[in-house]
């Protein structure tokens, strides 16, 4: 992935573990990207993603980032929760906190 200068947003979400994939497809959709999975505090998946801030990034970098996430969602690869089945992406909203860098305002 491309080094950018800009801003990031940052949004962190419980992951229900049969239902992985979907969560992440769905936020994948919108422009997050995974950055780590770690154990929450109640012992479940916390997952922290982030996405540039719109007017951050050069259109060139945009583009290219546009095309590495169609390509990631497009189900074509075993990634991260491949072997977690299938599921309908209910709840993939659930609990979910944005966190910016130093910016006012919250995520879509």
């Amino acid at each position: 992935m491309p080094a950018t200068s800009g801003k990031w947003e940052y949004l962190t979400t419980p992951l229900m573990i049969h239902n992985t994939a979907a969560i992440l497809n769905n936020w994948g959709s919108d422009g997050w990207e995974l950055v780590q999975v770690v154990t929450g505090p109640e012992g479940g998946m916390v997952a922290y993603l982030k996405r540039p801030l719109a007017g951050s990034e050069p259109a060139a970098a945009a583009a290219s980032a546009a095309a590495a996430a169609g390509s990631w969602n497009d189900g074509g690869g075993g990634g991260a929760g491949g072997a977690s089945g299938g599921g309908s992406g209910a709840g993939a909203g659930a609990g979910a906190g944005v966190a910016d860098a130093g910016v006012s305002g919250g995520a879509a």
